[in-house]
Parts: C-alpha cells; sequence; structure tokens
C-alpha cells in the first residue's frame, strides 16, 4: 500500500512540474502577443494619422 501511494505522489509531483512548465511557455507566449498587439495597434494608429494628413493635403491642392 505505502509503494502504491508512493508511485502515486510521484506521479502527481511528476504532472503538476509538467503543467507548471507548460502554464510558464503559455505565459510567456501570452505577453509576447501583448506586446505584437500594442506594436500593431501603434502602428494602425500612425498609418491612420498619415493617410488622414495626407488626404488633406491632396484636398487642398485640388481645390486650388
Amino acid at each position: 500500500m505505502i509503494e502504491y501511494n508512493a508511485k502515486r505522489l510521484f506521479e502527481a509531483v511528476k504532472r503538476y512540474r509538467m503543467i507548471q512548465g507548460e502554464i510558464e511557455q503559455l505565459t510567456e507566449e501570452l505577453n509576447n502577443a501583448s506586446t505584437l498587439m500594442k506594436i500593431l495597434t501603434v502602428t494602425t494608429i500612425i498609418f491612420i494619422a498619415t493617410t488622414i494628413v495626407e488626404a488633406t493635403v491632396i484636398y487642398r491642392r485640388k481645390s486650388r
């Protein structure tokens, strides 16, 4: 019985460590995705601002 319980405990610890490793990996991937999302958001805002400025310049040149 003690041997059976020891095996179960060993397997549980092994699974726990494996799951902890997966959680750390997923957390790192989530942080990377968050950083990429922020970069994409900034890039999109810059693109929109540039487009508005260019459209304004073109509109003013045509209306002269």
